[in-house]
């Protein structure tokens, strides 16, 4: 409930800064050449693969985020082992979180630099595969610095990647329909919402810390798809801004 008022606050000035802001023409101009935009970028094959590779990325992602928490809230389970967590107070599992956003918010602005000058996949394809390899490495990382450092080296890629993404999927459409690609990608992403359900019924048979096994191998499973992907050089993205 507390948590409503900064959202409302900051609703409020986001809406005081931009109510002066001149609207500008889109290039889209009825409903008809949306979707007539939206079919010629589901034709091209590079977009196809960026939009499954999100969508297995936030599978990956979704579940950890549910997961995550309840390993570190859940106390240890004498009768069942495998079902027991860490039993954290609510005010560490809420420092865990933080230290993964922080982590986010410097990594993405030099994530986001590097993949501008050197290209989208050069930082996606690490990237990715040191995130799953983080999701799995929950499993056997003992509690205390390893743990700690496991989740803040997540999320320094946890926060970052969907941006790149997004912008990944505006170089494949080489700078056109630029608002139907963001919704690609988005909507790519909210097929992650499935994803806590499936980890849910690994866990109930394997117990908790299945989830993070799962979750490391669809974040890798995204990555092998990527590097799959011929995406733009960086050379022909420049060439397209001049």
């Amino acid at each position: 409930k507390i948590s409503v008022i900064p959202a409302l606050v900051f609703a409020f000035l986001v809406y005081m800064m931009m109510k002066n802001i001149p609207t500008v023409g889109t290039e889209t101009s009825s409903i008809g050449e949306y979707f007539g935009d939206l079919g010629g970028l589901l034709r091209d094959k590079s977009m196809l693969g960026l939009i499954f590779v999100t969508a297995l990325r936030a599978m990956g992602q979704s579940a950890i985020m549910y997961f995550l928490p309840l390993y570190l809230l859940t106390g240890e389970d004498l009768i069942n082992p495998e079902q027991g967590g860490l039993g954290k107070d609510a005010l560490t599992v809420g420092f865990y979180l933080a230290g993964a956003q922080v982590t986010g918010i410097f990594a993405q602005p030099l994530m986001g630099w590097i993949s501008d000058k050197y290209g989208r996949k050069i930082v996606l394809m690490p990237a990715m595969t040191v995130l799953g390899v983080l999701f799995i490495a929950l499993n056997y990382v003992s509690d205390g610095y390893q743990l700690v450092l496991n989740v803040l080296a997540m999320g320094a890629f946890v926060y970052s990647l969907h941006t790149i993404f997004i912008a990944a999927a505006m170089d494949v459409s080489k700078g056109k329909a630029q608002s139907t690609v963001v919704s690609l990608i988005y909507g790519a992403s909210f097929l992650g919402t499935v994803s806590p359900i499936v980890a849910g019924l690994i866990v109930d048979e394997f117990g908790l810390k299945s989830a993070f096994i799962y979750s490391g191998i669809v974040a890798l499973a995204a990555t092998l798809v990527l590097g799959l992907l011929k995406l733009p050089k960086n050379e022909n993205r420049q060439n397209l801004v001049h």
